[in-house]
């Protein structure tokens, strides 16, 4: 088996049925099965992927549970009962928009063997207005992410991962399985093995809707959950020295926060952020000016934040 697709759902009906076709719409030579973990769903998901199951035995793996794990567990889980030499990720609710997507990133990854793995640029959707917008787009983006810029740019999403299948699955840190999300241990550890390669190529949708495990939650609530992240990386990795990306990382939370404070208001947290952020943040790395800042202290006064 060349290629396990590893898919996690809960609750996802509405969009269970596009993420299976898309994976079954790929155009590859080689051997691919779909690892199926429904997290004892409580609408019509599992009763969905069970039809592929029947109509695909021969690709379609499911597990699912009588009772509900938790998003870690069930991920983790998923991932421990793939088979194949490469794995690739694709959540319940996104889907892949290019049938050649696999093809493209196992070519990389056999044409270079020191990759861990490889990565791709996504559309978030958000479901209600329907707009799109590019995770990355014309953003510059080093093209072989390491364990440094994976921590501070976080330019991964789930469903455009694809990755050698070269961690012990039933031996991981304490550390990932402590994680808000699944995704994001998971590409620092397979970056411990080697570096990403980033493609430019857009081949996914990442929907954003609220019932979605990250993009359900408030900015505060998703900053909260990176700083407690990164304390875990502070106290228990095991690699190389991460102790000046952690703090600059720190540094940058503090300031997106400050954003987000100013414009809803609160005008007295937000310059207290700005204060710990360190001036030196905002005009270097990455890519964000203090005029970001007062633009959303003018619409925190009512006004508009582009004027």
């Amino acid at each position: 088996m060349l290629v396990s697709v590893c898919v996690i759902s809960y609750n996802q009906e509405a969009f269970i049925a596009e993420a299976l076709d898309s994976i079954l719409a790929q155009r590859v030579d080689f051997d691919i099965e779909i690892v199926i973990s429904d997290d004892y769903s409580t609408d019509d998901t599992p009763r969905i992927i069970e039809d592929y199951s029947n109509r695909f035995p021969d690709v379609v793996r499911f597990t699912g549970r009588t009772k509900n794990v938790g998003c870690i567990k069930n991920f983790f889980e998923n991932l421990a009962a793939s088979r194949g030499q490469y794995v690739a990720l694709l959540d319940g609710d996104d889907y892949w928009t290019d049938d050649r997507k696999l093809e493209r990133q196992i070519s990389v990854l056999e044409a270079e063997p020191d990759l861990g793995g490889v990565f791709h640029d996504a559309w978030i959707e958000d479901e209600a207005s329907g707009q799109r917008r590019l995770r990355i787009g014309e953003r510059k983006i080093d093209r072989t992410v390491g364990i440094h810029s994976l921590i501070l740019e976080k330019n991964i999403s789930t469903s455009t991962m694809t990755f050698r299948n070269c961690l012990d699955w039933s031996a991981l840190p304490e550390w990932a399985l402590r994680a808000p999300v699944g995704d994001y241990p998971l590409a620092l550890l397979v970056a411990g093995r080697g570096p990403w390669r980033y493609l430019p190529e857009v081949m996914s949708v990442y929907r954003s809707h609220g019932a979605g495990v990250w993009g359900g939650l408030s900015v505060e609530a998703q900053l909260e959950k990176d700083r407690g992240f990164l304390q875990l990386l502070e106290d228990h990795w095991e690699g190389e020295s991460l102790a000046e990306t952690i703090r600059l990382k720190r540094r940058m939370l503090w300031r997106k926060g400050a954003i987000e404070a100013a414009r809803g208001g609160d005008l007295g947290r937000a310059f207290r952020l700005l204060g710990r952020s360190g001036l030196a943040v905002w005009a270097g790395y990455p890519r964000v000016s203090l005029r970001k800042f007062f633009g959303a202290v003018r619409l925190g006064f009512g006004g508009k934040e582009g004027s």
